[in-house]
């Protein structure tokens, strides 16, 4: 992803940034910037998984619309949202978004081309995918998000403004969801990624179980785990595709957690 184009407008962007270094280098404050990261790895804001922001719904599943609806988020985090529930394919654009904007300002506008994201996500080009990317960038558009984590607040929408010409985007990523992203960020393997299309669970479990380990948790119930990902599918059923999702992470060479008899998750 590169930064606007215009000179001029790069010129008076880089002014106005060499500004504000010197007033926050006095305040010890810093600047904040979006880390840069290897390319075999895909970034997610850990406030996303702690909110429970992207369900384990299938990609094609009937869009739900809601106002205001809490969402299912972990101990010590609260999540109001509005807006199309989003699930795994809208993560994947949200993490390789994050990727390809690696080591940029935050709140400055950048530019994407749709072949840059297929490369990222590792899809072939083709007028389907660029349909889909039309309408996930959409939704995250129109997703609206309150979010209270610890002793902070934040409100806006995921993306506050996009232009499309042909394929070319212009985004304005909201950089107060990004640096409530203190807590870190998850960090996935995208060749793991890649090799969990469509299977929405094992995707879901791939990044929850990677952002639990991040934070000492080491066991979960799986009756936790089927709050968080918002399921719609009873219980039992939720134990037997687990296994089959683990299998999958297994596969694809990922370090994979044990669904026990007493029903709960733990690490291998």
């Amino acid at each position: 992803m590169a930064i606007e184009a215009d000179t001029g407008i790069r010129g008076k962007r880089r002014t106005a940034m060499a500004r504000v270094e010197q007033l926050v280098a006095r305040s010890g404050v810093g600047v904040p910037r979006v880390p840069c990261w290897e390319s075999s790895q895909l970034p997610m804001p850990t406030v996303f998984l702690a909110a429970s922001v992207f369900g384990m719904a299938p990609v094609n599943a009937t869009p739900v619309v809601v106002h205001k609806m809490p969402l299912e988020a972990s101990a010590g985090c609260t999540a109001v949202y509005s807006g199309r529930l989003l699930h795994q394919g809208h993560g994947d654009l949200a993490m390789a978004l994050l990727a390809l904007a690696g080591g940029s300002e935050l709140g400055t506008s950048l530019t994407v081309r749709a072949c840059d994201v297929e490369r990222v996500l590792d899809l072939k080009p083709g007028a389907r995918n660029r349909e889909s990317l039309r309408a996930l960038l959409s939704d995250l558009s129109g997703a609206q998000l309150d979010v209270t984590w610890g002793n902070e607040q934040i409100f806006g929408t995921l993306l506050p403004f996009g232009h499309r010409k042909d394929d070319v985007y212009r985004l304005d990523v909201n950089p107060d969801l990004i640096r409530l992203a203190s807590g870190g960020f998850t960090m996935v393997t995208r060749g793991a990624r890649e090799g969990l299309a469509r299977k929405p669970l094992a995707a879901w479990l791939q990044l929850h179980t990677a952002w639990l380990e991040s934070q000492g948790v080491r066991a979960i119930e799986l009756a936790e785990l089927h709050r968080l990902s918002r399921s719609t599918m009873e219980l039992r059923m939720l134990r037997f595709r687990t296994y089959a999702a683990l299998d999958s992470l297994r596969a694809v060479g990922e370090r994979t957690w044990e669904l026990h008899e007493d029903d709960w998750l733990r690490a291998g």
